[in-house]
């Protein structure tokens, strides 16, 4: 088929809609080179090995927006460009988990829980796309869409006393490259890092791409990262312009009218990509948009939108994350106030896992304070007030009797958020919403 250079106008609609499209791939393959080149992110941390943060957060701890404060936390880049990585689950002793694998396009095209995998210890294996060979046996296969790929392990813990096991339940967390099975050169290691390295340095430079660069580098990158069957129709737009994957893009040869309206266009897809990625869930809540599925996942902006506010977010049916700064009459949230969150009888989040409140500042970072308590939940023995309800209050001063359901908030503005780890199906359609943030002062 004979293919156009497209008109101004619609050169400014294809560049606002391949922004949409390119900018997860470029920012998850760029914070991935900038994790794993010695000297950029400072953390040492080798592709195809875990990096373990080894303690429980605490206000110390700048490795993760908003953290679990029961949770301890690995990470792993994958390049399967040559060949399967074997993943070791440990047993986790009952313990709850979660270990999402996003591709390169911020997909999750697998996660691995008590709920999917059993108990026990689990060997799989992650194989990149156009690989063929036979697998070591009593493994699991599974096939991975691009050659890049994240891994993000969730142990969650039973209080501070669980520290050690937890640890040496992380350690048993291992990626081996398959070709080092048994033989041969010893595999990248695990590592245990005191945080992992901020990478907030991608998101920016991904943002401030022109053009030229922004395009250049979409080309160059699809070729490892295979774009899924389903953005075969904007292939073939971009083809018209000369860009396609794995090839040498060239700004130079496209007609001037075209290359400005493509400007336009990655202009205006960069604004919408910026802006608000949640919906709210009433009450004061809002909740993230959830993660998608590479291979059927054709809103662009929702994709790109969802990677640049929390890259590597897991599926809902795995952890839904509702949020907030405000009360639910839409007033910032602040210490100079008290709050109370009220659950009532029975009404307690409805999980398989794990769930928790926490509360941060607008950096969403933990905030020291007298108790050393920055989240309530089902680790907890929380107070029951007459009717069974369950009511947290949330205020910087202590109340007069703060009891066990005090959760105290930094002076002035700040976050709360909900872990719901495996969260049951009443959450997933609905039926069961967050209580409203009220204010009672």
């Amino acid at each position: 088929m004979q293919l156009t250079t497209p008109t101004p106008t619609q050169s400014k609609d294809l560049g606002a809609k391949v922004f949409a499209f390119g900018f997860p791939l470029l920012l998850s393959t760029e914070t991935m080179r900038q994790a794993t080149a010695e000297g950029v992110s400072g953390s040492g941390v080798a592709a195809n090995a875990f990096a373990h943060v080894s303690r429980f957060p605490d206000p110390s701890f700048r490795a993760i927006v908003a953290a679990n404060v029961d949770t301890l936390y690995s990470s792993a880049w994958l390049d399967l460009s040559l060949e399967p990585v074997l993943m070791q689950l440990p047993d986790t002793g009952g313990r709850s988990y979660l270990i999402s694998i996003t591709d390169a396009w911020t997909g999750v095209f697998a996660s691995f829980t008590r709920r999917t995998m059993g108990e026990g210890e689990h060997t799989v294996a992650i194989v990149g796309p156009g690989w063929s060979g036979d697998l070591p046996a009593d493994t699991r296969r599974v096939d991975a869409p691009t050659s890049y790929a994240w891994a993000i392990f969730h142990l969650h813990g039973r209080g501070p006393q669980d520290l050690a096991a937890c640890r040496a339940i992380q350690r048993r967390l291992t990626l081996i490259p398959m070709s080092h099975d048994g033989a041969g050169e010893a595999p990248p290691q695990p590592g245990d890092v005191s945080a992992l390295a901020p990478l907030s340095t991608a998101y920016q430079q991904v943002m401030e791409m022109d053009a030229p660069q922004f395009l250049a580098a979409l080309a160059l990158r699809m070729g490892a990262n295979p774009p899924a069957p389903a953005d075969g129709p904007l292939l073939e737009r971009l083809s018209a312009i000369g860009l396609r994957p794995g090839k040498p893009f060239e700004w130079s040869d496209i007609p001037a009218e075209t290359r400005e309206g493509l400007a336009a266009g990655l202009e205006e897809g960069r604004e919408m990509v910026a802006s608000e990625a949640r919906t709210d869930g009433g009450g004061g809540w809002l909740v993230n948009s959830p993660a998608g599925e590479a291979s059927t996942d054709t809103d662009y902006i929702g994709r790109a939108r969802a990677a640049g506010f929390a890259l590597g977010a897991s599926r809902p049916v795995d952890a839904i994350f509702p949020l907030s700064t405000t009360d639910s009459e839409g007033r910032p949230l602040s210490g100079r106030h008290e709050y109370a969150i009220s659950f009532e009888s029975g009404a307690l989040p409805p999980v398989e896992a794990h769930w928790s409140l926490g509360v941060y500042d607008l950096d969403q970072l933990l905030v020291d304070n007298p108790l050393d308590r920055y989240a309530l939940g089902d680790r907890d023995e929380l107070e029951l007030d007459a009717d069974g309800t369950v009511r947290i209050v949330v205020r910087h001063e202590p109340p007069e009797r703060p009891g066990a359901n005090w959760l105290p908030a930094p002076e002035d503005g700040f976050y709360l958020m909900l872990h719901l780890y495996q969260p049951d199906e009443g959450v997933l359609d609905g039926t069961w919403t967050a209580p409203p943030i009220r204010r009672i002062d």
